[in-house]
């Protein structure tokens, strides 16, 4: 029994949603945020459920109940969760019962069957060498176990984390997933402690706070490039600018992740690769992309569902440049809702006057101290932000 229809981006309004009950295909129930939406047969095996106007996080739920209406058997399928149009990993854990060894293979699966092109495994926050190897023995010597987190990066873009309660009580798989959220106030090199102390003195069942990978994602205005190219100078210049080489620096220095969506009438997502200038590379995207459609609120729900992977640090930066009228079919209200659904911080930069009252004052860029002060502003927000890993209830 299992739910077919794989939503794929941000999804609103009607969605047909297929299902197979198994063999024998015995009648089962749709559920919706634990709602019933229909029954499904055989003979029907699916309905359209109505996800609403605006993005929100959605839960689908095929039941069958016993004649007690006990649950009997359950599949899910999330709907416009960061990761659920994503890979996934699969481990399989099992810690002897007399030693503190255990012993963990790191598994994925991937909707076009691609292999990852980086695996990161941390015990405790602390990264594991020879991770890239499937079978891995590890040594847990914690009364109450360690926190280990596995993360994926595959060639198309798409990511994988996964964390568990490894040893203590817990002597395999079960029931020791463990559910990531977003500290903003981590900064500097004790935030992490400190901000597990405060959790755990608040009375939240914290088992770890780490510093997590992290990535930023750019969504421009194309009518942004002019502006940019005066303040940073233009992307061809040889030899480059002191200054230019000094602003491209602040975002060198931390280690994360760069991406962009475009804003354009494919909602087109490109890697911003750290052997390049990240102005540079930006720009150079925002010089090929046509200024109409526009379609601004899109691209930023877009970029949050992207960048809100749990067990991440994130930043989605909208870079507003007075453009055409936005065409997005979603609502800038209704997506600002779900960034802070996703726990997905959001930075405006405003470079030239623009009439979006919709978004955030955010930030004015009328020069380069003003961009050199942004970009600083970024990297602290980030280098501020940790990964809480909590246990289920």
């Amino acid at each position: 029994m299992q739910i077919l229809t794989y939503p794929v981006g941000v999804v609103v309004g009607l969605l047909p949603v297929v299902v197979e009950l198994g063999a024998p295909p015995r009648p089962a129930t749709l559920r919706l945020d634990g709602r019933t939406v229909c029954s499904v047969t055989a003979a029907a095996s699916g309905c359209s459920v109505d996800l609403g106007p605006a993005p929100r996080v959605h839960l689908l739920e095929l039941v069958r109940a016993n004649a007690e209406g006990h649950v009997v058997e359950r599949a899910v399928r999330w709907v416009n969760r960061p990761g659920a149009s994503q890979a996934e990993v699969q481990t399989r854990t099992r810690c002897e019962e007399s030693t503190s060894r255990c012993t963990v293979r790191v598994g994925w699966a991937h909707p076009e069957r691609q292999n990852p092109k980086k695996i990161a495994v941390a015990l405790d926050g602390k990264p594991i060498a020879g991770a890239k190897r499937r079978d891995l023995s590890l040594d847990v010597v914690a009364t109450r176990g360690a926190v280990l987190t596995v993360d994926l990066v595959f060639p198309d873009g798409r990511r994988a984390t996964y964390a568990s309660v490894l040893g203590g009580r817990v002597r395999g798989d079960e029931e020791s997933a463990l559910a990531g959220a977003l500290e903003t106030q981590a900064c500097g090199e004790a935030g992490p402690a400190e901000a597990l102390a405060r959790r755990r003195a608040g009375g939240a069942s914290v088992r770890s706070v780490e510093r997590g990978e992290g990535g930023i994602v750019f969504v421009a205005e194309p009518s942004a490039y002019g502006a940019l190219v005066e303040l940073a100078g233009s992307p061809y210049a040889v030899p480059k600018r002191a200054d230019q080489t000094a602003l491209e620096e602040i975002l060198r220095e931390v280690s994360f992740t760069r991406h962009v969506v475009v804003p354009d009438q494919r909602l087109s997502r490109g890697d911003l690769q750290r052997k390049e200038p990240v102005l540079q590379a930006l720009l150079e995207t925002l010089d090929a992309t046509p200024l109409k459609p526009l379609r601004l609120a899109d691209a930023v729900a877009s970029a949050a569902l992207f960048a809100g992977v749990p067990g991440s640090r994130r930043l989605v930066v909208a870079i507003l440049a007075g453009g055409p009228d936005d065409e997005s079919r979603l609502d800038a209200g209704g997506v600002r809702a779900y960034l802070e659904e996703l726990h997905v911080p959001l930075a405006v930069w405003r470079v030239r006057p623009a009439a979006r009252p919709e978004w955030p004052e955010g930030r004015t860029i009328a020069s380069e101290e003003d961009l050199r002060t942004a970009l600083i502003d970024v990297r602290d927000r980030l280098e501020c932000q940790a990964v809480v890993w909590t246990e289920a209830p």
